[in-house]
């Protein structure tokens, strides 16, 4: 099964990086999604990075940046890993697995935006043997370090 199969299709959620960290954050509620691909502008639709709801958590507000002043670029992803609309979704599956993401932007051959595959989208269409699903979710899902709490009794 190819991604152009199963995707996300066209740009139903963007942002640029020079907005604020707070309208990428109302757009995810009001969209109801925690990942969103940013562009260098609508017209070129290149994608130069993606910003997460823990983006936002981590990278602004737990470091005392105020979300309302504070740019997208400062919160965002600047390495993006991307996909093909004609990629393979075991291929999809190991660049998730790799790079320990569950979302990927579907760019076409001038890198432009066309498309979000997702770790959701693989599980709802059957796209992927159930073993290798749950290969790649280990692998993304695995902590970083190991932490050790104490808890008192």
């Amino acid at each position: 099964m190819l991604v152009k199969e199963i995707m996300t299709k066209g740009l139903l959620v963007w942002c640029e990086a020079q907005e604020s960290a707070e309208a990428a954050a109302k757009m995810m509620k009001e969209k109801s999604v925690g990942f969103v691909p940013v562009l260098e502008d609508a017209d070129s639709r290149k994608v130069v990075g993606v910003i997460t709801d823990r983006d936002i958590c981590l990278r602004a507000v737990a470091n005392g940046l105020d979300p309302r002043f504070a740019t997208i670029e400062e919160c965002m992803t600047s390495s993006v890993v991307s996909c093909r609309p004609e990629s393979g979704v075991n291929q999809v599956l190991e660049i998730m697995q790799k790079n320990r993401v569950r979302r990927l932007p579907v760019v076409d051959a001038r890198d432009r935006l066309v498309g979000v595959i997702s770790m959701d989208d693989l599980v709802v269409h059957d796209a992927a043997e159930p073993k290798r699903l749950v290969a790649a979710l280990k692998a993304i899902y695995r902590p970083a370090k190991r932490r050790v709490a104490s808890f008192a009794a």
